[in-house]
C-alpha cells in the first residue's frame, strides 16, 4: 500500500517536472515517518520511566537521536539519491544541520511548555513544525549539495 501511494504521488505532473517539489514531498513523507518514529519514541520514554517524565527534554534527546540516524539513512538513498561513497562526511553533515534543529526543537518545547503551560504532547508538536524548513533547505543545499542531478531523478 505504501508503495502504490508513494508511486501516485511522485507521478504527479508538477513533481515529475520540478525536481526540488519532488525532494520536498520526498522529504515531508519520510518526515513524517521520523516524526512518528522522535513522537513514539519520546512518548515512550516520558509515560514508560519516572526519570524521563521529569527530565522530558533528556528523553527529547533521546528521541532525536534515533530519529536523526533514520532519517539520515532514508533521505540519502531515496530523498536525494545520493550514491557518494562519502557517507561519514555526508552524515556528520546531517547531523549539525539536524542538531541545529534540535535546538530550535528545545528552545520551542521548552518555551511551549515552561512560559506558555502548554502540555509537553502539543509542545513537541509545535516544537516539531518548527524546524521543517531548516532542516529540509540546509540538507538539500548543504548535507546533499553535491549529489548530480541525474541521480536525483526518479
Amino acid at each position: 500500500m505504501i508503495h502504490r501511494i508513494r508511486k501516485r504521488v511522485v507521478s504527479l505532473p508538477i513533481l515529475r517536472s520540478h525536481l526540488i517539489a519532488r525532494q520536498f514531498v520526498k522529504f515531508t513523507i519520510i518526515g513524517v515517518v521520523n516524526t512518528a518514529i522522535d513522537f513514539f519514541s519520546y512518548l515512550f520514554l516520558t509515560r514508560a520511566f519516572d526519570f524521563f517524565r521529569e527530565h522530558f527534554l533528556v528523553a527529547n534527546l533521546f528521541a532525536f537521536l534515533l530519529a536523526v540516524s533514520v532519517a539520515f539513512v532514508l533521505n540519502r538513498r531515496w530523498t536525494f539519491r545520493d550514491t557518494s561513497t562519502e557517507v561519514s562526511k555526508k552524515f556528520v553533515k546531517f547531523f549539525l544541520v539536524y542538531s541545529v534543529g534540535f535546538g530550535i526543537n528545545q528552545t520551542a518545547l521548552s518555551v511551549s511548555v515552561l512560559i506558555f503551560g502548554f502540555h509537553d504532547l502539543f509542545g513537541k508538536l509545535i516544537a516539531l513544525c518548527a524546524n521543517l524548513g531548516w532542516n529540509f533547505l540546509m540538507t538539500r543545499h548543504w548535507t546533499f549539495r553535491h549529489v548530480p542531478k541525474t541521480l536525483q531523478n526518479e
